[in-house]
């Protein structure tokens, strides 16, 4: 779940889902995927990103050398980046139901 401010309520998935659904926005897998790995870039390396994502490159060096239990930070700086995405997503969502005139 995300984490609101401390004076609202939780968001739940439920809700998040039904703010898309009220918006003209598509919520397409892929456009999602391609927005977390633009983001995650400020993270994280394109390598990371992929092995994140599940996608493996046909280079030698992805196919035989890249070890992700070498990178010992890697879970960190990960987990950093959610909490950004998670601030962020919260903000908005609180931001916009604020600013609505129903």
């Amino acid at each position: 779940m995300i984490e609101p401010p401390k004076n609202q309520r939780t968001l739940t998935v439920g809700q998040i889902q039904s703010r898309i659904k009220r918006q003209p926005i598509k919520s397409r897998f892929s456009d999602i995927r391609e927005a977390h790995a633009t983001f995650m870039t400020k993270y994280l390396r394109p390598s990371e990103i992929d092995f994140l994502h599940g996608r493996v490159s046909s280079s030698i060096f992805m196919r035989n050398y890249f070890n992700p239990a070498l990178i010992s930070d890697l879970k960190e700086r990960v987990f950093g980046a959610v909490e950004e995405i998670k601030a962020k997503i919260s903000q908005n969502f609180t931001n916009d139901r604020y600013s609505r005139t129903d």
